[in-house]
């Protein structure tokens, strides 16, 4: 097909492309997705407020559990907070070995 250059005052052409349909279902994909994505993004912003508000327990028990769900940025502070919560925080955040294995893949 060739190109044809913008000329103003020119009607509109439609142009005919061949129908994708892994494109659109990949397209639908996401958008059944969007919604557990705003869940997670609000869970994380909930965690991240616990920390702001010293709460470390409750934000680590939210932070393991986004991390077990894929979640990166939550994977990344769950296992900072399971190797150095002593020195940080005071305390310790207990995590089996199976949970640092995923939330390391995880955090990638």
């Amino acid at each position: 097909m060739a190109v044809v250059p913008y000329i103003p005052n020119r009607p509109f052409e439609r142009r005919h492309y061949p129908r994708d349909p892994r494109g659109a279902l990949a397209r639908a994909s996401v958008l059944e997705q969007a919604p557990a994505a705003r869940a997670l993004a609000g869970q994380f912003g909930h965690a991240l407020s616990l920390l702001e508000a010293g709460l470390w327990a409750h934000a680590f028990e939210e932070l393991s559990d986004l991390a077990g769900r894929g979640h990166a940025s939550a994977a990344r502070i769950a296992l900072m907070m399971a190797s150095r919560g002593g020195p940080l925080f005071g305390g310790h955040f207990h995590a089996t070995r199976s949970d640092l294995t995923r939330w390391r893949q995880v955090a990638g």
